[in-house]
């Protein structure tokens, strides 16, 4: 590992082969939802919070914000927004 730190999200230095593994982990996994994908980069990278669970949630916001930025191309949201129902009185 070179080092080389390629962007920063939320305190977070995130390196070339940092972004390089993210990017792998989409193109082998093109069927897998963002959440397994956080997942699993989150496992491969020894990502935890002090309590040892994953970091996913964090991951998920850097891999949206990074999508936004073009640095990555994450597949698509599998869900569907439904609009907010009208309050009724």
């Amino acid at each position: 590992m070179t080092g080389a730190i390629q962007c920063r999200y939320y305190g977070c230095d995130f390196s070339v082969e940092e972004m390089a593994l993210l990017r792998a982990l989409i193109a082998t996994e093109p069927q897998s939802n963002r959440a397994a994908l956080s997942r699993e980069f989150c496992r491969r990278m020894g990502w935890l919070k002090p309590d040892g669970g994953l970091k996913d949630v964090m991951a998920r916001i850097t891999m949206l914000a990074t999508h936004q930025d073009g640095v990555i191309a994450p597949p698509p949201p599998r869900g569907r927004r439904n609009p907010p129902c009208p309050i009724v009185f």
